[in-house]
């Protein structure tokens, strides 16, 4: 995944010409509908930039995310307030998780959680990580 400067996403791809991110601020705001265990895993990976081809230099963007998810997902955020995953090269990562309304400024927030589909609404991109026998549904 390239989400450097010159990445079509930095450069804005889409056929109305309009940046899929902002180049002052230099930010992406990812969605991901189904923040079950593969949503929440990528959600988290995104939005730590370590994994593998993520940059992490003065290139690369800040990336926002919002989780999506069911009403256990937000019990178990208010309860822990992280994610935990390992990484491709086998580091664990503790990721900060809120659900709160996240701030409109700043790189080192934490991951947004809520069951609000709403809240996909602002995204520059939206991932759907739901189960096949949920898409209907979701």
């Amino acid at each position: 995944l390239n989400l450097t400067q010159n990445s079509p996403v930095f450069r804005g791809s889409t056929d109305s010409g309009s940046n899929a991110m902002d180049p002052e601020t230099r930010s992406l705001k990812l969605g991901v509908l189904g923040a079950g265990a593969i949503g929440c895993y990528v959600g988290a990976l995104l939005h730590s930039r370590d994994g593998n081809g993520i940059g992490t230099g003065p290139q690369s963007p800040a990336i926002k995310v919002v989780l999506v998810g069911r009403e256990s997902l937000l019990k178990a955020a208010r309860k822990t307030r992280f994610i935990q995953i390992t990484n491709a090269s086998g580091t664990d990562l503790k990721v900060p998780i809120t659900t709160d309304i996240p701030k409109t400024s700043g790189s080192d927030e934490a991951v947004y959680i809520t069951k609000d589909i709403k809240a996909l609404c602002s995204c520059d991109i939206i991932l759907v990580c739901v189960k096949s026998t949920q898409t209907a549904e979701a």
